[in-house]
């Protein structure tokens, strides 16, 4: 459990500057051939939209 809400959304920030770091440069057709980051991304997703349930 997170201790504050500042921490959570510490967190999704931490995951925003993922998806932008790991994005850069990327084209369609290399995101779709790599599973991993596919999964890695919908993670990510996943705790970015989690805010309003916790709160």
């Amino acid at each position: 459990m997170w201790s504050s809400e500042t921490d959570y959304l510490r967190h999704m920030l931490d995951e925003v500057y993922y998806l932008q770091a790991q994005s850069a440069g990327l084209d369609a057709t290399a995101f779709q051939s790599d599973p991993t980051l596919r999964r890695a991304f919908v993670r990510s997703l996943e705790i970015i939209g989690e805010y309003e349930l916790i709160f």
